[in-house]
């Protein structure tokens, strides 16, 4: 289901029973979906939220929008699932926002925000712009990115760009986390080549990968 809606049903996972109401900005509109991750403000800070409906009016005023969305593709949270954690919600006088967070995989439900990286080489990029793939416009976003990634939020252009940015292997999205506490998070480094010419130690590594 798309967020065509102008408001946005949204649990939060903190202590609190019941949702709030955000309002859609027109850039979002379309990538507002039930189910999806999304970057909102409770009291004076930023958290992840979790859309579970929409509404064409609200009998306030006042609200605040939704700031970002943090799911590439489909939504994490499928509709039965949504049913579910609302029903276990009830059932366990629980709040909502924290039954979605635990349904979710422990990396997906940690508080996050969406940050964008530059990947490309400067031969890239200039091959990019002559296929007209970057514009000039983007390029004062490009130099701000060579020195460090970017919270989407801080980012001065449209979704469109950093969409066609990233379709152009110019850019990466991605989330940055933090830990929930008392979360442990690991890293893995995967095999998925045969390497070429390695050195000494280098082959050591490869071998304890290949195992």
């Amino acid at each position: 289901m798309t967020g065509l809606a102008s408001y946005a049903e949204i649990a939060v996972p903190v202590a609190v029973h019941g949702t709030f109401t955000y309002t859609i900005p027109d850039p979002l509109r379309d990538a507002v979906r039930l189910g999806s991750r999304v970057e909102v403000e409770i009291g004076s800070k930023l958290t992840t939220g979790f859309v579970v409906g929409f509404n064409d009016s609200s009998e306030t005023t006042k609200l605040k929008p939704v700031r970002s969305v943090l799911d590439e593709d489909e939504p994490p949270l499928l509709p039965d699932i949504i049913q579910l954690c609302r029903w276990a919600a009830e059932y366990y006088l629980a709040p909502l926002g924290e039954m979605l967070r635990v349904a979710l995989p422990a990396n997906m439900g940690a508080r996050g925000r969406r940050e964008a990286a530059l990947v490309a080489s400067p031969e890239m990029i200039d091959a990019a712009l002559d296929a007209r793939q970057v514009l000039e416009p983007d390029l004062e976003i490009i130099s701000e990115l060579r020195k460090r990634p970017l919270l989407l939020r801080e980012m001065d252009i449209s979704r469109t760009a950093i969409e066609r940015l990233r379709d152009a292997g110019v850019i990466v999205v991605r989330d940055r986390l933090q830990d929930a506490k008392g979360v442990r998070y690991d890293r893995f480094a995967l095999l998925e080549a045969e390497p070429g010419l390695l050195t000494e130690k280098q082959q050591a590594v490869v071998e304890r990968l290949r195992k």
